[in-house]
């Protein structure tokens, strides 16, 4: 089984109950009108598709249903998966053209995401790929010596900061050396459960001016649980150098 299969069969669970609850809402409707697709679009967000993309999944079935003249709500599940998968479509393969490539890897704790930023990182080491960790995850008590323990099997440079400090901070420097060292790959995580707004501010500072040549959409590693859209960040404020969204409380919006 490959990487991308291991992922896809552990994402079962959640896809099941998320097809489940939108069956049910159907099977609830006798016609196709604004209160269906506003209850859709509540399932998807609460569902941690994410504001944006909710809203841009519903305005593109409301669409193709006054195109298609479609009026049976059940019809709507297949139409759905039509979007969706015209969305998602593309190949499975990591990308990683540039110099250096960004990775992100992010998700509630247990699910192996600090194992997964070793083993990628030994693997793409044998392949002839320079890369820098960054510990990013700083929340979480012995995270960053975890991930030491990885990067030291890999025979990697790690960049860290102390426990409690600003995960953004780690993305930036971490990328920072990445640029100065020539190195081919960054991966930074992983960041777990609390996380968002921090992750929203990472993405911030990486458009700020640390992104460079590196490539432009940040691959990230998502579990189904975090909403976070990498090209999505905060307008709400001059995000300049030192900058912090916690800081005035606008991280809880950040990724909107």
């Amino acid at each position: 089984m490959g990487f991308f299969d291991k992922i896809k069969a552990g994402l079962k669970k959640t896809r099941d109950s998320i097809t489940g609850q939108i069956n049910s809402m159907l099977h609830a409707f006798t016609k196709i009108d604004e209160e269906l697709f506003e209850e859709l679009e509540e399932l998807l967000v609460m569902a941690d598709v994410g504001m944006n993309t909710a809203t841009e999944i519903c305005d593109t079935l409301r669409a193709r249903v006054k195109e298609r003249g479609i009026t049976d709500p059940n019809e709507i599940m297949t139409l759905l998966q039509e979007v969706v998968t015209e969305m998602v479509s593309g190949d499975n393969e990591l990308h990683l053209d540039t110099q250096p490539s960004v990775i992100l890897v992010i998700g509630v704790n247990g699910v192996g995401k600090t194992t997964t930023i070793g083993k990628l990182a030994s693997r793409l080491k044998k392949e002839g790929k320079s890369v820098i960790l960054g510990a990013a995850d700083t929340f979480r008590a012995a995270a960053i010596e975890q991930l030491e323990v990885w990067a030291e099997r890999a025979d990697v440079p790690i960049i860290k900061h102390a426990e409690g400090a600003d995960p953004a901070a780690v993305v930036y420097d971490t990328i920072s050396a990445a640029k100065a060292r020539h190195a081919d790959v960054v991966i930074c995580g992983g960041i777990g459960g609390g996380a968002q707004a921090a992750l929203a501010e990472a993405n911030i500072r990486l458009i700020g001016g640390v992104q460079g040549n590196a490539d432009e959409a940040v691959q990230a590693f998502l579990n189904g649980t975090l909403a976070f859209d990498p090209n999505v960040h905060c307008t709400h404020h001059d995000h300049g150098e030192g900058h912090s969204c916690g800081s005035h409380g606008c991280g809880g919006h950040c990724h909107e």
